[in-house]
Parts: structure tokens; sequence; C-alpha cells
């Protein structure tokens, strides 16, 4: 469960990692974030796909053990939009194959996880405009 419990403690009960073995670890790969922009957010891992989300909102899966990237998808977003608190975006959630992903414009978007294809949007924007940049839970 992603956060370790429903009230998020953010606290792992996994023992393959611990304060004897730490220093053993070593770096496989990397992902170099093309923009920019904050990066606030918790990579996604399901079945050694990685899911990571970049600003502004825009979601990339790459393989977990090699960091080879199967697709990218890039929410297009209006011209005239107004940011009160940066470009960022701060992570995606899934369920069956479906992402879903909060766009900075207050859009819902779901997009299928196997190929970056757009299952569909939702316009969560109420009169005068909000930005959104949460992960959805």
């Amino acid at each position: 469960m992603y956060s370790g419990t429903l009230d998020s403690p953010r606290f792992s009960r996994l023992d393959q990692v611990h304060n004897r073995n730490v220093g053993e670890l070593e770096l496989k790969w990397a992902y170099q974030i093309p923009q920019l922009d904050r990066s606030e957010s918790v990579p996604l891992v399901v079945d050694g796909v990685m899911f990571i989300t970049e600003a502004p909102s825009n979601v990339v899966a790459v393989d977990a053990a090699t960091g080879r990237q199967y697709w990218r998808y890039d929410h297009p977003l209006p011209d005239d939009l107004r940011i009160c608190c940066g470009r960022n975006n701060r992570g995606v959630a899934i369920l069956g194959e479906t992402l879903y992903m909060s766009t900075l414009d207050a859009h819902l978007v779901a997009i299928d996880a196997r190929s970056e294809t757009s299952c569909g949007t939702g316009d969560r924007r109420p009169p005068g405009g909000v930005q959104q940049d949460g992960a959805p839970r």
C-alpha cells in the first residue's frame, strides 16, 4: 500500500534494506528529468514499470530495472493558464491498468498504463479557476 497505510505515515515494514546493508547499495541507473521545474513526486512502481511524473503535467513509464523508457505522456496545457505556485506535479495513482494524474489545469486524466493512450479526461475547474498539482488518492 502506498505510504504504508491508509493514513500515509510513509513508513515501510519491508526489511531488505536496513542499517547494516544500506552502505552496500549502488546506483544502477538514473533518469534525468528534462524540465528545470520542481520535481516533488515519488515514483510509482508496478510490475517492474516505474511511472515518473514531471512538471508541468507529464508522466513517463520506464523499466524499473534498467531505466529504459517505454513511453511518455505530455498533457497539453492552455496558453493562458495562470499558475499560482509553480509548475509542479506530485505523482500518479493506479487502479488496474489505468493511471490517474491531476494536471496543472485542474483536469483528472486517465492514461492506459501499458501504452500512454489517454482514456479520457475530466475538467474539475470551478468558476474562477483553480490549480491542481497533488497526486490523486
